[in-house]
């Protein structure tokens, strides 16, 4: 019995291995330089729809085919390529890591923009709030003025005020 289990098994392996095919070169072949940049925008169109697809479509945007209409090419066309480049691994890593590393270059600019955006917004709003402040006191009215009522820690929570007599 034990004999019958191994010659089935033997029988089994032999045939179930077969040969794969190489994957040629496509009819429609997209050079490097050029895949990277559909890899890049691939990854880009596919962060914004994860963040907010309700905003892509407000204004026109159709995620499924941004990258196809950019490049003039199609999805068949496209994992053809993709297929083709995965065959090398090593050019294929190099290819994503030029892409990683231009994503982080380009997201290093973003958060430099935005901090100095928030820094410009934040010091015009105490700007703004210094000079409204100032124009009170000279006015007078901080703590003159009967008619403004005055808040105590207990009413803001309770969102009530108190006129002080």
């Amino acid at each position: 019995m034990r004999k019958l289990y191994i010659i089935i098994s033997i029988i089994s392996v032999v045939t179930s291995c077969q040969e794969i095919p190489e994957v040629q070169k496509p009819e429609s072949f997209i050079e490097q330089p050029v895949m990277e940049e559909i890899l890049y925008e691939s990854i880009l169109i596919n962060a914004a729809q994860g963040y907010n697809i309700a905003k892509l479509k407000l204004i026109g945007l159709k995620p499924d085919t941004y990258v196809y209409d950019k490049f003039n090419i199609d999805s068949a066309t496209y994992a053809q390529n993709v297929a083709y480049y995965t065959t090398d691994i090593d050019a294929y890593r190099e290819m994503n890591a030029k892409v990683l590393d231009r994503i982080k270059a380009q997201l290093a600019v973003d958060d430099s923009i935005e901090t100095a955006e928030r820094k410009l917004k934040d010091s015009l709003r105490t700007a703004r709030a210094k000079e409204i402040q100032k124009e009170k006191q000279e006015k007078g009215k901080i703590g003159n003025n009967p008619n403004i009522p005055t808040r105590t820690v207990t009413d803001t929570f309770a969102r009530k005020y108190r006129k002080d007599n």
